[in-house]
């Protein structure tokens, strides 16, 4: 990131510019999590996936549920 100096429009506010490297390296970590799960699902059926979607869906709504107790 690189930062180009007060905005021309409102002095207070910064401008910052993302490098080329910068771009490049966002670019790549937003892929990574898709590659990491396509590792983690492989060797299982369509069905298994399907199941631990679910599972994981509703340990998620569990954990957010209001009033949720932690004992």
């Amino acid at each position: 990131m690189s930062s180009g100096g007060p905005a021309p429009i409102h002095q207070r506010m910064l401008c910052s510019y993302l490098t080329t490297e910068g771009a490049d390296l966002l670019r790549r970590s937003e892929q990574e999590p898709d590659r990491m799960e396509e590792r983690m699902l492989s060797g299982l059926t369509s069905l298994q996936i399907s199941g631990l979607r679910e599972v994981m869906s509703q340990r998620v709504h569990n954990l957010s549920s209001a009033g949720a107790s932690y004992s």
